[in-house]
């Protein structure tokens, strides 16, 4: 069973820091515009729960640690992205109901499922404005 949480501000920050590419503790302490201290506090409880993982590269550098993500146990998903899904879902409906009255010519049909689509409609491009389209971060920690 998956025990998926949603992140904390500081570990979805570094999340999305070395989402792209391994960085190092410094570089990620900079982009997060945390202490140095507090991002490698969060990291060392982050590689406990097997999220994210170190890297040492002894080829060029034996003391510069890469940290990496483990990206079977996180989960990136945008909050737009369960408006766009439930408008899908409501023009489903719609849709079906368009090619019903063209078939029946039942124009009315059209006009009241046309009527039913307006209100969720507008209420995810009111969603969206209001709410900034954030980043959520869920993570599945390693179980002991």
């Amino acid at each position: 069973m998956s025990d998926w949480r949603e992140c904390e501000i500081l570990e979805r920050d570094i999340i999305l820091a070395i989402k792209r590419k391994p960085l190092t503790i410094t570089e990620i302490s900079k982009k997060t515009k945390r202490a140095k201290p507090t991002v490698s506090e969060a990291i060392m409880r982050l590689s406990k729960q097997e999220i994210l993982s170190k890297k040492h590269d002894y080829d060029k550098d034996a003391r510069n640690i890469k940290i990496m993500l483990n990206s079977d146990k996180v989960k990136i998903e945008k909050t737009h992205t369960f408006y766009v899904i439930y408008f899908i879902l409501a023009a489903v409906p719609f849709a079906a109901s368009m090619i019903f009255a063209i078939i029946f010519e039942q124009y009315f049909l059209l006009i009241g499922a046309g009527a039913e689509l307006l209100l969720p409609l507008l209420f995810i491009i009111y969603n969206v404005y209001i709410k900034e389209d954030k980043i959520v971060v869920y993570k599945n920690p390693k179980n002991k």
